[in-house]
């Protein structure tokens, strides 16, 4: 059996509150054979969108994106808003 993809992704740039959520994410996901990847924006430096195909930009901007694409679920925290996504399902809280 595959193992499912998933990416935990801290959307906070600033402090540390949103990362300790997300660590426990991931340590939740360790525990359950979740081949999971955490990306911290705060240690990327993202470009704005300006309308390009994600495939296109490069760098920390399209490592982020592919990372993102290639997941079967991904899970986000940031400002108060908090999401799971994946191809089949979307669930805010």
């Amino acid at each position: 059996m595959n193992k499912m993809n998933v990416v935990v992704l801290s959307g906070s740039t600033v402090g540390s509150k949103t990362r300790t959520a997300m660590n426990q994410v991931m340590e939740k996901l360790d525990k359950h054979t979740a081949d999971a990847t955490l990306i911290d924006l705060a240690d990327y430096t993202i470009q704005w969108s300006d309308g390009r195909h994600y495939l296109d930009y490069d760098g920390d901007t399209k490592y982020v994106t592919q990372t993102i694409m290639d997941a079967d679920v991904f899970t986000y925290r940031y400002t108060g808003i908090s999401g799971i996504h994946s191809r089949n399902i979307e669930k805010r809280f």
